[in-house]
């Protein structure tokens, strides 16, 4: 998890899955993609299906394969996706799932 922190502006809106939400719930703009996406520039997710929550597949995979977020670090058990960045390492996390 710090690999992916690392790469994150501390001003930078995040939006993380259930079970990262603490990692980032210390920040001004900290979502969770139980409640939505938002304006998040950044979101923060497993990179095993079952440890995402019921529901969140379909909405990251509708968002990487849409194009708005692209993967820009894979650190597992975890990644992390930029809004607006290249799409390239999407299908790698997709497969995971």
């Amino acid at each position: 998890m710090e690999q992916i922190l690392s790469r994150i502006p501390k001003d930078a809106k995040v939006s993380a899955s259930v079970f990262t939400t603490p990692q980032i719930s210390s920040r001004q703009f900290a979502y969770q993609l139980t409640v939505g996406v938002y304006d998040a520039e950044y979101l923060v997710f497993p990179t095993v299906r079952h440890e995402l929550q019921p529901g969140k597949q379909p909405l990251l995979t509708g968002l990487f394969r849409g194009g708005q977020f692209g993967v820009v670090a894979i650190h597992p058990p975890f990644a992390l996706a930029r809004r607006g960045r290249s799409t390239e390492k999407n299908a790698e996390v997709l497969a995971h799932w």
